[in-house]
């Protein structure tokens, strides 16, 4: 007696055919805006980890979008100048590291993450919605 599992998928040829039609830019743009959205997700909570001295770095953290080639990135940052050596740390100064973006960003992975999935489903809905 074989063990097997067989699968038979109604409206592969129409969805193959709804995934060329799917326009490059409309991905690139769902895509985009939720890498947007998980930066800001992830800023949020960034900002809960900050030390506080007087608030400004706290208040100096972005969120934004890179884009190289075809690879869409999501950016946290400050561009105060005393902002890298707090977050990593300095040493030969006594200044131990605090790496509040990176904790920041493990910390609400699970929530930006949920990002994604809910974009690649609305467009998985949305090219359903052609086929059918």
């Amino acid at each position: 007696m074989a063990d097997f599992v067989s699968v038979q998928v109604e409206g592969l040829r129409e969805l193959r055919q709804a995934l060329k039609d799917a326009k490059e830019k409309e991905l690139t743009r769902r895509v985009g805006k939720a890498v947007k959205e998980a930066a800001k997700v992830a800023q949020s909570a960034s900002r809960s980890y900050v030390p506080v001295a007087s608030g400004a770095l706290s208040a100096s953290i972005t969120a934004s979008t890179q884009t190289k080639h075809s690879t869409q990135t999501g950016v946290i940052k400050s561009g105060l100048p005393y902002a890298p050596p707090v977050h990593w740390g300095w040493p030969s100064k006594g200044i131990k590291a605090q790496p509040f973006l990176a904790i920041g960003a493990k910390v609400s992975e699970p929530t930006w993450l949920r990002v994604f999935e809910d974009e690649i489903n609305a467009l998985l809905d949305d090219i359903a919605d052609k086929v059918g």
